[in-house]
């Protein structure tokens, strides 16, 4: 399952926000076992320019990382650098290899 964010950054913040990510924002996924990677993209076309993806095996590793205490602080300080902002999940339905 992926955890996908869509957002643009707010003009002149690219460089706060990406410090932020490095020192906060990014941290707080990853110290989680639940969470397999963190990326983040920088789209060739479309809008909003950013997608942030974050891979779980399930939806209720989701759901044990949201309820931290500290999601809502993380979700807000993202908020102050990021707007257009869109969220959904994507769940595997077939592989082919």
């Amino acid at each position: 399952m992926i955890y996908i964010f869509e957002f643009d950054i707010v003009p002149g913040k690219t460089d706060e926000f990406f410090d932020f990510m490095k020192a906060e924002g990014a941290p707080f996924w990853t110290q989680f076992e639940e969470v397999d990677k963190y990326e983040v993209f920088m789209k060739l076309g479309g809008s909003p320019l950013y997608e942030g993806h974050v891979y779980f095996k399930s939806f209720e590793d989701f759901d044990k990382v949201r309820s931290h205490p500290d999601f809502g602080k993380v979700a807000k300080k993202t908020a102050a650098y990021a707007v257009n902002m869109q969220r959904r999940f994507l769940m595997e339905q077939v592989t082919y290899e």
